[in-house]
């Protein structure tokens, strides 16, 4: 199961990950906000008992109600991977800032250490910065017991738009 929350990065997100059939893709945009995901990703893995589910979202949608989501995934031992692509900014905004020659400095964040705090709070977490990264995010997947966090770090000014 794919769940892609809405934010700049999901047009990357549904042009690179492919599913099996339509019932295995689940998309949070109805509503045109972000913060969604991790919700519908649980329902996702209650409703496909067995089956992994996979989740990406943006750090901004993550922080909006992800964090406490993800305690409840630890809690009920959900099968569920979650991708955080990590900006530090809300993206859609910081990049219209800069197609408009504005400072961007409103739309910047210091997040915590997410993979950190997902391990703090029971689940697993690791951190992608570059593509060497790669073969530790690929061993966490495969050898994971709990819910696992990858975080993703990204420049907000190099993220692609499609």
């Amino acid at each position: 199961m794919v769940v892609v929350d809405a934010g700049r990065f999901m047009f990357a997100g549904y042009n690179l990950l492919h599913v099996p059939d339509p019932y295995s893709l689940v998309h949070t945009c109805n509503f045109g906000a972000i913060g969604l995901g991790m919700g519908n990703a649980i329902g996702a893995a209650l409703a496909a008992q067995g089956r992994p589910v996979f989740l990406v979202c943006g750090d901004g949608g993550f922080m909006l109600g992800g964090i406490t989501e993800f305690v409840s995934a630890v809690q009920n031992g959900i099968d569920l991977i979650v991708m955080v692509l990590n900006d530090s900014s809300y993206g859609a905004e910081h990049i219209q800032f800069r197609n408009r020659d504005m400072d961007p400095a409103r739309t910047l964040f210091r997040w915590p250490d997410l993979s950190a705090l997902a391990t703090a709070l029971g689940g697993e977490g690791v951190t992608m910065r570059v593509p060497d990264d790669l073969t530790t995010v690929e061993k966490a997947i495969v050898n994971r017991t709990r819910p696992l966090l990858i975080e993703v770090e990204l420049d907000p000014d190099d993220v692609p738009t499609d």
